[in-house]
């Protein structure tokens, strides 16, 4: 962070014309050389395996919003959240046990919907 704040001290009319610099939301990746060949590998499938992490936990928080919107939840997008979810869960992107967590509370959301109309 004191490396984003020295990048832009370095430039004096933008900072004339920002009153207050935000630092960025996420850590952008390390700047650090890594030692070995190995490590700078690393450095690299880590990034791209936490882009293609988090692209797969937007798409269930957006499955799960259009899911349960309504008052009465559509059974078949619940079943295509609870595919995703255990996609999700066998690749290791959320852990099992929150994966068993999620799949039970929409279960009994549509078990509850259910009694509700019948």
């Amino acid at each position: 962070m004191l490396e984003f704040r020295a990048r832009l001290t370095s430039i004096p009319c933008l900072l004339d014309k920002v009153s207050s610099v935000r630092e960025p939301a996420r850590p952008v990746a390390l700047e650090k050389m890594a030692n070995t060949k190995s490590a700078a590998k690393r450095a690299r499938q880590t990034v791209r395996r936490s882009l293609r992490n988090r692209s797969v936990v937007t798409h269930l928080r957006t499955r799960h919003k259009s899911a349960g919107s309504s008052d009465k939840p559509d059974p078949s997008r619940i079943r295509l959240l609870i595919s995703s979810i255990d996609k999700a869960a066998k690749r290791g992107i959320i852990h099992r046990n929150a994966a068993n967590r999620r799949k039970a509370r929409l279960n009994k959301l549509v078990t509850r919907s259910e009694r509700k109309s019948s």
